[in-house]
């Protein structure tokens, strides 16, 4: 069995009731890993935080793996939505790669102790896969919105550079959240990310 297999939904919701009990699920799950850590999740625990029966919990998530690459899904997926939301409106690469940085920042220091209570199982769950092909995801539309700042079309090693320098940044700010997160709400954080990151994509305006 794949580890792909035990973390992928049984199903996906197709109605708002179905909808609202998998949120109710994701929420408790959520609350139980930054109240009481990894060890102390199962689905019998997430059911009864939720307010749900264990059968309609396994109607969705064959186990507590799927529920949390669900968690990490979801939350890579609202880091992508933030970042291209805020970056719409630069006009210049450097304004692009302050606000860049300054919005992954932000998203990643609101949500850190999520961060640090799903590092135990990431191994577990292959979380770093997913987190990445939400970071492919994220560079494929940052493609779209590089042109718009640039006024033309990036070369093939522009959006490579794009590529590198946002797994560049991505990295970095996952080892401070590790050994030092209060360090991602420093003014000098955030300038020396920005730095890098402009750096990295080689660009003018």
């Amino acid at each position: 069995m794949t580890v792909q297999h035990l973390i992928s939904l049984r199903k996906l919701p197709s109605q708002t009731r179905s909808e609202a009990l998998v949120d109710a699920i994701i929420e408790a799950a959520v609350r139980i890993l930054l109240r009481d850590g990894y060890p102390k999740l199962t689905t019998k625990t997430v059911a009864e935080v939720a307010g749900v029966s264990v059968g309609s919990l396994y109607q969705y998530f064959p186990n507590k793996q799927a529920i949390l690459a669900e968690i990490i899904r979801r939350r890579t997926g609202e880091i992508v939505t933030a970042l291209l939301r805020a970056c719409e409106g630069a006009e210049t690469v450097e304004a692009f790669s302050q606000v860049l940085v300054m919005t992954f920042l932000s998203e990643k220091h609101k949500k850190a102790a999520l961060s640090a209570a799903l590092r135990e199982p990431m191994a577990e769950i292959d979380g770093r896969a997913i987190m990445e092909e939400g970071l492919h995801d994220l560079v494929r539309r940052l493609s779209d919105v590089l042109p718009r700042v640039l006024t033309r079309p990036l070369t093939p090693e522009e959006a490579n550079r794009l590529a590198l320098a946002v797994v560049a940044i991505e990295g970095a700010v996952s080892a401070l959240i590790k050994n030092d997160p209060d360090a991602l709400n420093q003014p000098a954080t955030r300038e020396t990310l920005t730095v890098m990151f402009y750096s990295g994509l080689g660009l003018d305006s």
